[in-house]
C-alpha cells in the first residue's frame, strides 16, 4: 500500500481516498467504504468492515511513502541472526487468558515451536520472522525481562511469559498425564469432529466472514478456534486460528460441559443427536455450531 496526498496504491491498483476523522474513506466501485485507522508512529492500524484490524507498518528509509502488510508473501533477505538476541529468546514462553493457553518454545536459534507444532524462524531487528505457507511472516515483538510481546500480522499483541514449568507439553497442552483419570468422562465418544458457528455480509462491493471452529477427538479433548476473511476491491485480509484454545470436554444427558485449561467452564445444549447417538449440533446462547457450517 502506498498513500500520497489523496490518492493510494493497493497491489498495483489505484484508489481516491479522503480522510476524515481518523477514517480512510475509500472509493470502491461507485461509493466510499470506511476504514477506521489508528496511527502510532511507523504502523498503521485499518479497521475493516466486520470488525477486523489489519496493521501496516512503514518500510525502513521511507518518509511518508511505501505502506507494506507485515504478513509479506515475499521470502525475507538473507543474513545472520543476532545471536545474543537469539539466545535470550531460548526457552518456553506462555500466554495464558479466559479461553485457554498458548505455548511459544524457542529450541534453537532458528527453529521454534508453537503450541507443540515445530516451526522455522529467523530474527531481524525488533521482529521475528515465521515460516507460513507462503513465505516469511513478521511478528514485531519486544523482550522486557520475563515477557515477550508479539504483534500479530492483525495487529493483536500478545504478552507471553517466560516458564520454568517443567510439565509436559502434553500435559500444558490438555493432555491426559500417565496414569490419570480423564476428566471427559461420559459418552464422548458420541462427539468428534467439527461443529461451526458462521456469520457475514456482502454488499456489492466488499464482503466478509467469520468462522468459530469446536473440534471434537471423540476422547474428552477439545479445541476452539476461529477464522476470518474480508475481501473488496481494495484487496483481502484474512486471519486463521483455528485450535488456539484447548480443554476437556463431557456429554450429560442434554449438554455438553466444555472446560477450558484455565478452569473456566460452559455449559453447551444439545441441539441435534443422530439416532446413533452422534451429536451433530450444539446451541451456545442463540449460536448454532453444526458440523453442516464446516463444509
Amino acid at each position: 500500500m502506498e498513500i500520497n496526498n489523496n490518492a493510494m496504491l493497493i497491489n498495483g491498483q489505484t484508489y481516491s481516498y479522503k480522510n476524515e476523522n481518523n477514517i480512510l474513506q475509500v472509493f470502491e466501485g461507485n461509493t466510499y467504504t470506511s476504514y477506521p485507522y489508528r496511527l502510532n508512529g511507523n504502523q498503521l492500524t485499518l479497521i475493516f468492515p466486520g470488525g477486523m484490524e489489519v496493521m501496516f507498518t512503514r518500510e525502513a528509509g521511507s518518509s511518508g511513502g511505501p505502506l507494506k502488510l507485515p504478513q509479506s508473501t515475499q521470502k525475507a533477505p538473507g543474513g545472520q541472526s543476532n545471536q545474543s538476541q537469539s539466545s535470550s529468546l531460548i526457552g518456553r514462553w506462555v500466554f495464558q487468558s479466559q479461553e485457554g493457553q498458548m505455548v511459544l518454545e524457542f529450541l534453537s536459534g532458528n527453529q521454534l515451536k508453537y503450541n507443540g507444532e515445530p516451526n522455522q524462524y529467523q530474527l531481524k531487528p525488533g521482529v521475528i520472522q515465521a515460516m507460513g505457507d507462503y513465505g516469511w511472516i513478521d511478528y514485531p515483538y519486544t523482550l522486557i525481562q520475563n515477557t515477550l510481546t508479539l504483534t500479530t500480522p492483525e495487529g493483536i499483541q500478545i504478552p507471553f511469559t517466560r516458564s520454568s514449568s517443567a510439565a509436559s507439553p502434553q500435559q500444558s497442552m490438555g493432555g491426559q498425564p500417565s496414569g490419570g483419570q480423564s476428566s471427559g468422562a461420559g459418552p464422548v465418544w458420541q462427539l468428534q469432529g467439527r461443529l461451526c458457528y458462521w456469520s457475514g455480509s456482502s454488499s456489492s462491493y466488499s464482503s466478509y466472514s467469520r468462522t468459530e471452529i469446536l473440534s471434537f477427538d471423540g476422547n474428552g479433548n477439545f479445541s476452539f478456534g476461529e477464522e476470518a476473511g474480508f475481501s473488496s476491491d481494495a484487496g483481502l485480509a484474512h486471519s486463521n486460528n483455528p485450535g488456539a484454545w484447548k480443554g476437556k470436554y463431557r456429554v450429560e444427558k442434554d449438554y455438553v460441559y466444555l472446560r477450558f485449561q484455565n478452569g473456566v467452564e460452559n455449559q453447551v445444549k444439545i441441539h441435534m443427536r443422530q439416532n446413533d447417538g452422534r451429536i451433530t449440533e450444539l446451541m451456545y446462547k442463540n449460536k448454532l455450531y453444526a458440523a453442516a457450517l464446516c463444509e
